[in-house]
């Protein structure tokens, strides 16, 4: 039996209040660059564990479509020791891969990886491919340096934490079937 995952963007919807203004200061005209800051296990969901190669792939490429990546974007990837090999095969040399062992490891080592100083001084748009209320300090953080917040979550597994300081979220929802 092998598992395979589809998902698909439902929504996506803009969280108006939270809008920076739409003009960058003139020092940062030159950083119209994006970071991408995803938990790959949180958008492959429960079976996450299985390191499935496909699965990893599927999520990243949704991910991808759905925050509109480019190859010049920054990409940080967090995931369990042991999913790294599954990681690096996915990524390649498009980005960097941050593991930590744990409850929220993963998570925990993407965020020692995210100063917010050096983010806000590089990048006007930081896209966080996630729903877990770990990343909402560091997007509220970040939006209080104008940095556009975009989330990318899984229908359902959206923090109303990390919900409240984004900018845009767009919603992935999961459909697992199993094949014969």
């Amino acid at each position: 039996m092998e598992l395979q995952l589809a998902v698909r963007c439902v929504d996506t919807y803009s969280m108006s209040e939270n809008q920076p203004s739409q003009e960058l200061p003139k020092q940062w005209e030159r950083r119209k660059r994006t970071l991408h800051i995803v938990d790959i296990e949180n958008l492959v969901g429960d079976d996450h564990h299985i390191g499935d190669r496909h699965s990893f792939e599927h999520a990243l490429a949704l991910y991808a479509d759905a925050s509109s990546m480019l190859p010049e974007d920054q990409v940080l990837v967090g995931c369990h020791p042991g999913l790294v090999f599954t990681a690096q095969q996915i990524l390649g040399s498009r980005g960097q891969i941050f593991t930590g062992a744990g409850e929220d490891g993963a998570d925990k080592a993407l965020l020692d990886a995210s100063d917010a100083d050096f983010i806000a001084s590089r990048y006007h748009l930081v896209s966080i491919g996630s729903g877990d209320h770990i990343f909402a300090p560091l997007a509220a953080e970040l939006h209080s340096r104008n940095v556009i917040v975009r989330i990318v979550a899984r229908s359902g597994r959206l923090s109303k934490d990390l919900e409240t300081v984004a900018q845009t979220v767009t919603l992935l929802d999961p459909i697992a079937s199993r094949a014969a």
